[in-house]
Parts: structure tokens; sequence; C-alpha cells
């Protein structure tokens, strides 16, 4: 049975602890056989094994790293010429004499073991007869665990050259001293074996499943596990169970639910701390519990030596600067140390920490962290404690701590309180008809209310009707609402001027929001330039700027956007007034294609609440769907489709009928693009989305790739139709820059009559893209080969091989009526011969001009690189003549007259 229909059929049974160990040995024989490891790290070992310039090596790394894995995978790659002997450390065995050789010394006489030179001399006699001329290699897993005896036997061994030590260790200062000296004396090399990255564990989860995952799932798991190996092989399984790693479409992707962590989990993990000492142990809790200190505060309860061997081990992370952070490195140990501490003791250093903190200046982060571990360890927390936390939870993108700290509010009867922030949290973790129920009750519209709660309520209403594929309340008629009171409200000669002042930029901000949303991109331009430039703080300040650089690309003021962009310094810093942001990710994807950058996509990214599935989860799929967007456009289909299948999957399952819908309308067109029209058809059809959230820029989007793939399906001339269309809506949204991505479109399928609109928009837009737009309206408009194929060029040079083929290809059509035809025409071709190579898997038509047969191509090649006619015939095998008339056809298709021609076609 293949291991994806094993994991799938193991789903079926949710709870199952039968259903997980299934998973998990179906896993740990895929991983077993799998031929996937890190290569150069076996490849390294198996160098230094083999070639005699050290006695051996020594793998030094985390528990769950791998060492034994890439011991074995070393140890298999050294052929049949190899006695391999194997012994392992163990903590039961580490204090009897030669413990871990008892297999071997059953086979010497009773007194020999009195006497370790007896015992080396008898295991050296014996190990050179059984391998009978072959070489012997020793593998001793868990090395700190030999007793002395038995460490000094397997060091005089590697020492004399019977056998090649292949060693692994956790820690090598718990290393016995005798085989610490190789490595000292150089007869040994260390080797470090670290945790996988992120790119390891998307490979290694790809061998695991048998599948393609989402980026979402790979880096999801290796936040969860740390990078290590052994915490993920338990980790996944036990996700897959829990249905909190699904496939969609064949993919495996995320289902937005919160990982969750069995006695299994938690075994493995408190088996990886069993060596620790008692004062590492103590430095680990108190880390875990107040989720990391700073250096001074830590040296405080903990002893230096521990904190700085735990740290020299990389299970600590320390910042730099001043003052210094420390933190527990891998997040999975951190869970599983909070679940794990008894009551008692977590009170315990809750108090000490408590009393370092007593006095000192205390950062946002140590706050909410305290007021957390109060909460888990059953300790008393303040009101007022409990709703600053829980706004500071919210902001720090942890919506899970601020729902558990929102549930002390409610029970002092901070219901208002309460209320505004459990719908943040809930929308922050996907859960939007929770956060509707919440904030239905009745008694909410009363106006009785204080103001700011008023306003605060309101915009989360505002924000949630326009979230829903359901009916429901209009959100712009609820902003005008609010306008209306605080217009009534700044009338009165009580009113507190300061306070109206934050809350009208509070809404500026979401009426701006809802309306770029949908398409009416300069009705606020003037206001967020006021706030962005004098706002009453750096948070809308910067919220400001934000939603203007994006208003500045769409109108065609890529200049301004870009040093707008470079002036700002704020971050997405959370304001416990302000709604979710509207569309954020649509936006910024489509942006990537305007400038031709996956920086607006890598922002958004960058925002991502990694603490919270959902979030996290979601911003990470935008990334993955940006990259593969940029690509689509650019022609770049088959790395196109390696991001957008699994960032399609992974939205249906995080955003059904948004940006999924994005991502198969560009499949579609790459699919398309590759000839592929069966799969084209397929993603087409289901690309289309009709539901009310979805932005007027992700519309855009998804009509832009529908209608490409389109022309390469069926009509080009229909297409062309449907894409003025779509400009003449930009144009009436004066979103100049998506008027220019249609308008262009349908120029490049053919449509140079209409080369002088082409001209007039990109006039108006800023950016070396317009300016390319406008030279090759320019080169139409005059029919000028030359200009044609110089734009062709520079779209080549900057990495859009697509629009250089197409520039390239109307130069061709041009060229063959102008007076320099024969080097025009060359200079054509080559350009379309280089981007149809960088492009890959794409179809050729017959608009590219002669094509180079495979047997051309090779003689071109030998030809350009001076290699003579017979020298070329004999390493073809074929004949002279032959060679001859492969070259004629060559001239002729590339429209050269001689090798030197050539030469400089094939530079």
């Amino acid at each position: 049975m293949k291991v994806s229909k094993m994991l799938h059929s193991g789903i079926a049974v949710v709870g199952n602890s039968i259903s997980r160990d299934s998973l998990f040995r179906v896993i740990h024989q895929k991983i077993e056989r799998s031929s996937y490891c890190r290569q150069v790290l076996v490849d390294d070992i198996v160098t230094v094994l083999s070639d005699g310039s050290k006695c051996g090596v020594i793998l030094v790394g985390e528990y769950g790293a791998g060492k034994s894995f890439l011991a074995k995978k070393a140890l298999a790659q050294l052929g049949d010429n190899a006695q391999i002997i194997q012994i392992r450390g163990n903590s039961m065995a580490a204090d009897i004499p030669y413990g871990a050789l008892s297999s071997l010394l059953n086979e010497l006489d009773e007194d020999t073991v009195d006497n370790p030179l007896a015992v080396l001399r008898g295991l050296t006699a014996m190990l050179r007869n059984r391998a009978h001329g072959r070489s012997i290699f020793l593998c001793v897993d868990n090395v700190q665990y030999l007793d002395e005896l038995t460490a000094l036997v397997v060091s005089q061994l590697t020492a004399n050259g019977t056998v090649r030590l292949l060693a692994a260790c956790e820690d090598l200062t718990r290393v016995p001293g005798g085989i610490v000296g190789l490595w000292k004396d150089g007869l040994v090399r260390r080797v470090e074996v670290h945790p996988f990255n992120q790119d390891e564990t998307a490979q290694w989860l790809v061998n695991a499943l048998d599948a393609k995952v989402s980026r979402a799932l790979s880096e999801a798991l290796w936040e969860a596990s740390g990078g290590n190996p052994r915490f993920a092989e338990v980790l996944l399984p036990e996700q897959i169970a829990l249905q909190t790693i699904v496939q969609q479409d064949g993919i495996w992707v995320l289902s937005g639910k919160p990982f969750e962590y069995s006695a299994a989990v938690a075994d493995t993990v408190m088996t990886s701390l069993s060596s620790f000492s008692t004062q590492e142990c103590l430095v680990m809790d108190v880390l875990a519990l107040a989720g990391g200190l700073t250096l001074d505060r830590l040296l405080g309860i903990g002893d230096p030596l521990a904190i700085n061997t735990l740290q020299q081990r990389g299970y600590l992370d320390i910042t730099r600067g001043e003052p210094s952070r420390v933190r527990i490195a891998n997040r999975l140990i951190v869970h599983i140390l909070r679940r794990q501490a008894p009551v008692g003791r977590s009170r315990d250093l809750y108090r000490s920490v408590a009393r370092l903190l007593a006095g000192t200046e205390v950062t946002e982060a140590e706050e909410l962290s305290m007021a957390v571990w109060s909460l888990s360890c059953g300790l008393a927390l303040a009101p007022e404690t409990a709703l600053r936390a829980a706004q500071l939870a919210n902001a720090s993108g942890n919506p899970e701590a601020a729902l558990s700290l929102v549930g002390v509010l409610r029970d002092r009867g901070n219901r208002l309180e309460a209320l505004a922030l459990e719908v943040h949290a809930l929308i922050a973790l996907g859960q939007t008809e929770a956060a509707r129920k919440v904030i239905s009750a009745p008694d909410l519209d009363a106006e009785h209310l204080p103001l700011a709660r008023w306003v605060e309520l309101q915009l989360l209403r505002a924000r949630l009707a326009g979230a829903s594929d359901t009916q429901q309340a209009d959100p712009q008629a609820i902003l005008d609402e609010v306008a209306t009171r605080l217009g009534r409200e700044g009338e009165r000669e009580t009113a507190d001027a300061q306070g109206l002042v934050r809350l009208d930029e509070v809404l500026v901000l979401a009426r701006a929001e809802l309306a770029i949303h949908r398409g009416r991109y300069l009705e606020f331009s003037a206001e967020l330039t006021r706030i962005h430039v004098s706002g009453s703080s750096a948070d809308r300040r910067g919220h400001a700027g934000r939603l203007l650089c994006e208003v500045q690309t769409l109108t065609g003021r890529q200049a301004q956007a870009v040093k707008l962009a470079g002036e700002m310094t704020a971050r997405n810093v959370g304001d416990d007034l302000l709604p979710a942001r509207w569309d954020v990710a649509d936006s910024a994807i489509l942006l990537t294609i305007l400038t031709g950058s996956p920086a607006p996509v890598r922002t958004v990214t960058d925002m991502a609440m990694y603490s919270c599935t959902f979030t996290g989860a979601r911003a990470v799929a935008f990334g993955e769907l940006g990259e593969g967007l940029l690509l689509a456009y650019r022609g770049r289909t088959q790395q196109a489709l390696e991001h957008l299948l699994p960032a399609a999957s992974q939205l249906h399952q995080l955003d059904p009928d948004g940006t999924a819908a994005l991502a198969g309308a560009a499949a579609a067109y790459a699919y398309a693009l590759q000839g592929d029209n069966d799969r084209a058809l397929q993603y087409l059809n289901n690309g289309t989305s009709s539901n009310v959230r979805t932005s007027r820029m992700l519309a855009s989007g998804c009509a832009y790739f529908q209608v490409l793939a389109s022309a390469e399906l069926a009509s080009k001339d229909k297409a062309i139709v449907r894409l003025f269309s779509l400009a003449d809506q930009e144009r009436r949204c004066q979103a100049r820059s998506a008027e220019l991505m249609f308008v262009t479109a349908a120029v490049r399928l053919g449509s140079t009559a209409d080369a002088q609109r082409l001209i007039d928009v990109a006039a108006g837009i800023e950016g070396p893209f317009a300016l390319l737009c406008k030279q090759y309206g320019t080169g139409l408009l005059t029919q000028d080969a030359a200009v044609l194929t110089s734009v062709a060029a520079a779209a080549l040079r900057s990495g859009d091989d697509l629009f250089a083929r197409d520039v390239a290809r109307s130069a061709l059509k041009i060229a063959v009526n102008d007076a320099d035809r024969r080097y025009l025409m060359r200079d054509a071709q080559q350009i379309i011969r280089m981007s149809l190579e960088k492009l890959g898997g794409i179809k050729r038509t017959n608009e590219d001009g002669e094509v180079l047969t495979v047997r051309e191509q090779e003689v071109a090649g030998w030809a350009a690189a001076g290699v003579s006619n017979r020298a070329i015939a004999a390493k073809m095998h074929i004949s002279v003549r032959t060679v001859e008339g492969h070259l004629y056809q060559i001239y002729a298709k590339l429209q050269v007259t001689s090798r030197s021609e050539l030469k400089d076609t094939f530079a």
C-alpha cells in the first residue's frame, strides 16, 4: 500500500491510538527506505572513514538530530569490503565495566577481562580474524555513556589502527577522556549534526509523505519541531490522525487547527532532556514557563555554567544587543515543559522570577508572559493586569493566550472589555462565525456604552460583515453610522477633543481599507496622507503609510511608493481599536505582479503570527502564492506550478473562496502555456469565485490570468476584447497600473493597432516596467524592429522572459520588411531562443520563427565553440557532409553567414 493511501486511511479513525501507531510505522519505514538524507554530510563522513587521513569521525548533535541515521547511511556506502561492528552506550550500564562491550567479550576467556591490556589484545586479534582482511569500522552510538574501561579500549583500538571509529554523542564535554583525546590529538574528526533547516524539513516531509506538501505545512512542522528530525517523526503521524494535517487535492496541507501534543510526544521530548543536570533542568523550566528572560535576570536564578553548557549544545538562543534575551530554541520543548511542570514547582519558580522583576522596568513581552504564567499555575490575576495582558497577546499575535486571559475578565464582570478582545482573537484564529456570534448580543447596540468601546465594537462588526460569504449588514452603512455619531459628539462642548481625534483616525483607516477593498483607490488619499504625516500615534501613522503606499502603486505612482516605503520604519504593531486589515495579502499579491518583485508578499509574510497556526499558515501560503504568480506571469511555468498547486490546496483550507481562486486561475494559465489543455480547463473552470468578500484587486488578478489562459486555449481575438473591457474598468477605478497590465497583455496577444493606447497609459505611470511598455508601444507604432529588439533585450535582462519573447516576436514580424532584415531577424531570433531556453516547458508556435532541431542545436553548439567540421563529425559519429548540411540549415534559420556570427549568436 502506498504511504499516501495508508496515511489517508488512518485519518478516518480519529483519536484511535492504533491508527496513530500505524501511521508512525509507515512514516518511519518510509524514512528508513528513503534515499533522502543530508548527502553532503554523509559524503563527508564516508570520505574521512575511507581516505585514511583520520582514524575516524565523532558526530556531535542534540538528541534526535539524526546522528544515528547519518551513521547508518554512511556505513551503507562503505561497500562489501567493510567489516562493521556496532556497540551502543547506555545510561543504565554507564557504571558497569566493559558494559557496552559485553557481547564481544563473551568470546574471550574469562580471565582476560581482569586486565585491560589483555582485553585490548584479545579484541584486536578477534576483530582481525573476523574481518578476513577487510577494513574494520567500529560504530559507537551514545558514546557519552561508555564506562571508562570501554572508552579506553575503544580509543586504543582506534589509535593503533585496528578499527576506524564512527561515534555519536549529544555533548562532547561528557564523553570519556580517552575518546575526547582522539579528537584533541587530531586523530578523529568532529562533525556537527545540526537540526533541519526549513528547506531540509520540506524535503524530509515530501519523502515521509510520498507527496507534495504546502510551504505552510513544512514551515509549521519546522517551527513545531525546532527542526529536530526525531520530534518531527513523532509529531507528523500525530497531527495527521488529529486532522491538523490533511490532504487537499493530493497535497498535504494544514487544516488551520492548532497542533496538539499527545503523551507520546511528551515522552519523546522528556527523554531528550533526561541527561540534563539538576541546574540545567532548572534553567530550562524557568525559561519555558517565563517565555524567556534577559540574561542578567536569568543569571540571578540559574547557574552560569549550566546556562553556558545549554547554549553551547544549541538548546538556548541568546539575542544580541542590550539587554541580551535568552529563550529556549525549540518551541516544542517549551510547550511540553510548561505542560509537564507540577503546579507547585511552577508557583515557586513564578515567585522567584517575580521577585527578580520587582522594582525593575518590565518589557511588554515579560508583562504578557508573567500574566499567562500566573494564570497557568492558579495564582490570582487582577482584572486590569488581565486586560493589559490580553491586549498585548492580541497585538503580538498570540490569540490563544488572549482567549485564556479573557476568561478572567468575564469572571470579574468586565464583560465589554472581554468581548472586544475575544472577537479580535477569534478573527485572528479564523473563527469568524464564532466571532459574529459573540458580537451579536443586542445590548451592544446601546448608545449608553462608552464611546470608544462602542466605536471599537462597530468597527469589528464592519470587519465581520465584510468578511462574510452570506448576507450580512453592509459594512459601509456601519462605518457611516460611526461617522455620524462621532460628528454629533464633536458638537458637544464637553467633548474630549483628543479622544475624538484618535477615534476619527481609526475610522478613516477603516473606511480607507473598505474603499480600497471595493476598488475606490483614491477616495481617501488625502486623509491617509494627513494621518501618515501627523497622526496621533506611530501605529496609526504607519498603518496609513502602508495603505498610502498601496494606493500609490496601484494608481501609477511607483516611484513615490518606493520612496514612501523606504521612509517607513514603523512595524505592524497592534492597536486595540483597529479592526483586522481588509485583504492585505490580496493587495500584496497583485502588487507583486505590478512591481515585478515578491517584496510586497514578503512584507505580509514577515507579519505572520507564527504562534497562531491559522494566521501564520495563511500568511506563509500568501507568500508561496505570490512567488507562484510572479513566475506564472513571467512564463516560468514549471516553477510556478511548484508554488501555485500547494498554495491553492492550502488556501482551500484556510481561505476557501478567496485567494485560492487566484491560485487556480494562475495555474490554468501555466498549464495552458505548457500546452496541457485538459489541466488548464480543469483549473479554469474551478477558478471563479462569487464570494462577496473578494476584493476588487483580487477579482482583477483572477480575471487577468483567466483571460490569458483562454487566449492560449481558444480565441486570442476574444481574449483581446475582454482584456480591453477589463482595462476600461480599471481606468474607471483610476487603477492605472492594473490598466497597464491589461492593455499590455492585449497588445502582446496581437492587438498592435492599439499601440497608441499602450503608449498613453504607460506615459502616466512611473517605474521601469511602464517605461518598457511605452517603448514597446513606440516600436510597434513606428514599425521599428530595432527599438523592439532593444526592449526585448531589456526585458530579458530583467528576468521577464515571456515579455521578452512576445516583444521579440513582434520584432521578428516587422524585420521581414526592414532593410537590415538579416541582422534584425537574427537578433530577434536569438532573444526568442534564449527566452524559450529559460522558460523551459512552454509550448512553441510558428510565431517563434525557425527553431533548431535537437541535432542542429548540438552541431551549432560545437561549431560556435570553434570545433572543426571533421571533429564534430567524429564526436557525433556522423559524416562530415552531414555536419555541413546541418550547418547550412542552421545558418539559414539563424540568419548568420559565418562561424563568428554563429559564435556571437550563441554567446
